[in-house]
């Protein structure tokens, strides 16, 4: 399962985008999760303009097709175009124009079957085996709608081609400009690949054909590499990421070119995102980090707990961050801050810079993607190392029916040991705990209950909760029963030193 961003406790679910959608035949929990799905895209997207969708719950599509979206119309040459002689799709043509180019008609039209016995309507990524998430193909064809589409195609006679015949010569879709082979050679240059031909054919099939787009190289780090099987994949090849590379549970998996049984994508993911912004669009997506637990407070054996905070911005451009903390008693404090490009800065002792004191969650917002690390450590005069928290999504997080373990507890005379827990969804989690000896049996059970954005940390479980302080390397079973996007970590403290050691979660 891989949460949408929305869903974070502390992200407003503030609609930048307003799509209007006519649905025709729909059922009600197929329309109410078709709807979760546009909500998603509400936030994420900036338009002057309406998008207006139609949406028709249909009898009447393929065999193996269980359903697809695309733009009404195709536009070239108006008023807004960031490039002449490129078309690009209804809704963002009207967006970069700033008025709706063909009022009165739809600008994506989207069917789905009603004939496919297998779909799973509910929205909350519990998808069962066996059965497909309606909301997670429906967020993967209304991107296809908004311009994640590309013109090119290999015909059975062997001959690539792309784009559509005009007064002015053949125009390609502005997303096939972005493309280009592992050479760094443009798909659509025509000195390199003449069109239609057979060596364009070629590099369509090469299994070597990456994104070139600023935004989304930035994001990724390095070129995203496009699907581009060796036998031509008619819908599929071209116009989805690869699916090797972005497997499924990737964050970035929602636009590749299949989906499997119990697979739940509700987040169309940074580098799609960033893909549909070189090509046009505006988005308004931030890119958040969790670090489950920060400190400044006085614990155990008199020891003073300071959090230090690392962050990278890795882009080419300067980040706008917020700090939201929020104390495990309910209160949430906030303070922005600005990192140029290329720039890290590391806060000592990150509670006390948002005005804050006690334990909580940290959340880090950007308008840029960062790299997010923490230290955790205690202020003693002899000094101590400290445990390392990174920045992480809420994607990465546990969520109902999932369990992982944390090994090498030890609750002595030396050490003690935390379990900490931090829900970043906006329901109630509740997870349960098996506490494991030395030897593999049970100790005892006990049940967490976590409200949104908020940190809870057990502190010495074997001892106060199973009597037990002769544990050197025990395990505890965290399972969440309920809710998404859980955090789970453990801590082993010397109780000599004061210092503190990660325990990291293990699937």
């Amino acid at each position: 399962f891989v949460a949408p961003r929305s869903a974070g406790a502390p992200v407003a679910k503030v609609q930048s985008a307003n799509i209007e959608v006519t649905y025709i035949d729909f059922t009600p929990e197929a329309q109410a999760a078709f709807q979760a799905a546009v909500d998603v895209w509400s936030t994420l997207l900036s338009s002057p303009v309406t998008i207006r969708v139609q949406a028709t719950w249909s009898s009447e599509l393929g065999e193996d097709v269980l359903g697809s979206a695309g733009a009404n119309f195709l536009w070239a040459n108006f008023t807004g175009a960031p490039e002449l002689f490129v078309f690009y799709t209804d809704a963002l043509a009207d967006s970069l124009a700033g008025e709706d180019q063909n009022p009165g008609e739809f600008d994506i039209e989207a069917e789905f079957s009603s004939e496919f016995s297998s779909w799973y309507f509910g929205t909350d990524g519990n998808t069962p085996p066996g059965m497909i998430d309606f909301m997670t193909v429906v967020l993967h064809e209304l991107c296809h709608g908004l311009g994640f589409s590309a013109s090119a195609t290999v015909d059975e006679e062997g001959e690539g081609s792309w784009g559509y015949d005009t007064e002015v010569g053949v125009l390609p879709e502005v997303f096939d400009t972005f493309i280009e082979d592992g050479a760094g050679t443009a798909v659509v240059d025509e000195s390199a690949f003449p069109n239609p031909s057979s060596e364009l054919a070629d590099v369509l099939q090469s299994v070597d054909l990456f994104w070139s787009g600023p935004k989304a190289v930035a994001v990724a780090g390095t070129r995203p590499r496009m699907f581009a099987p060796a036998t031509w994949q008619q819908g599929s090849s071209f116009s989805h990421l690869d699916e090797a590379t972005y497997p499924a549970g990737h964050p970035d998996s929602l636009m590749t070119a299949s989906i499997s049984g119990a697979e739940a994508i509700h987040d169309p993911g940074q580098i799609a995102l960033a893909m549909l912004e070189d090509t046009g669009w505006t988005t308004e997506a931030s890119y958040t980090y969790w670090v489950a637990a920060a400190a400044n407070l006085t614990g155990e054996n008199d020891s003073q707990w300071r959090t230090s905070l690392g962050l990278y911005n890795r882009t080419q451009a300067p980040a706008t961050i917020e700090l939201l903390y929020r104390r495990s008693g309910g209160q949430t404090d906030t303070r922005s801050l600005s990192l140029p490009a290329g720039h890290q800065r590391v806060i000592d002792d990150v509670v006390s810079f948002v005005g804050a004191s006690r334990s909580g969650s940290l959340e880090v917002v950007s308008d840029q993607p960062l790299v997010v690390g923490s230290r955790t450590y205690n202020q003693s005069e002899s000094g101590t190392f400290g445990q390392y928290l990174d920045g992480v999504r809420a994607a990465d997080g546990v969520s109902a029916g999932q369990s992982v373990f944390l090994t090498m507890l030890e609750q002595s005379p030396d050490f003690r040991c935390n379990i900490g827990f931090t829900n970043t969804g906006d329901e109630e989690a509740r997870v349960s705990v098996a506490l494991l000896d030395n030897e593999g049996a049970e100790v005892t059970t006990f049940s967490v209950t976590i409200d949104p954005g908020v940190n809870r940390q057990d502190n010495q479980p074997y001892l106060e909760r199973g009597g037990r302080s002769d544990i050197r390397g025990g395990t505890a079973i965290v399972t969440v029963e309920s809710g998404s996007g859980v955090l789970v970590y453990g801590s082993v403290i010397d109780e000599l030193t004061g210092d503190a050691t990660t325990i990291p979660p293990k699937r």
